[in-house]
């Protein structure tokens, strides 16, 4: 069990860390497109708009997935995730904050491939227009995304199983898995509900 709980204090200390990782991410992913910004010839309307709507919007919503992250850890660090077992509704709230976690991850992910694909079909040719002359296409910043939403995805997944894991043991080395969710069930406020309706 203690190594159990070593890797649950490991697991958690990165999940934190990457969710700090998320939000400085969000902070520098517009560095390598600012050159892009205020374009006003009809012949870059493409670019403006993939600008505005497409990277600006990611950059936001990024930002706040950073914020979420570092405040849903922060929440698990005060329930002393890093040195105790979660109960079960601390465990159901912890599992449910990763799984949308990951789910955001797996959004991000197609997001980034897709702003990938405009992004290397535009027509830069005349960007000379807007003084911006013999533009490179650069895909770094939307890269690290991919690799960084795919390290959160597995990483969380972990931390995930191996609470889970920790729990069940936990339960199974002390009052017993079947037992503690008796108990759980009787003590539970639809039990009561039901008891009540029955009288």
């Amino acid at each position: 069990m203690k190594l159990n709980m070593q890797l649950q204090k490991i697991f958690f200390l990165v999940c934190f860390l990457l969710g700090i990782a998320m939000f400085i991410y969000a902070l520098i992913f517009m560095t390598d497109y600012q050159v892009l910004f205020g374009f006003e010839r009809v012949q870059n309307k493409a670019i403006a708009d993939f600008y505005t709507n497409k990277l600006q919007v990611f950059n936001r919503s990024i930002l706040a997935f950073g914020i979420t992250m570092i405040l849903g850890f922060s929440f698990m660090w005060f329930t002393r995730i890093k040195s105790e077992v979660c109960n079960f509704f601390t465990l159901v709230i912890n599992a449910l904050f990763i799984l949308y976690v990951v789910v955001k991850g797996v959004i991000y992910i197609f997001q980034i491939k897709d702003m990938i694909h405009i992004y290397i079909n535009l027509d830069y040719s005349y960007t000379y227009l807007e003084d911006l002359f013999d533009y490179q296409i650069n895909t770094f910043m939307l890269d690290l995304g991919i690799v960084l939403n795919y390290v959160i995805i597995v990483t969380t997944l972990i931390f995930l199983a191996i609470i889970i894991i920790n729990f069940l043991k936990y339960l199974s080395l002390h009052e017993g898995v079947k037992t503690y969710f008796n108990n759980l069930k009787e003590n539970s406020i639809f039990r009561g509900h039901d008891e009540k309706n029955e009288s």
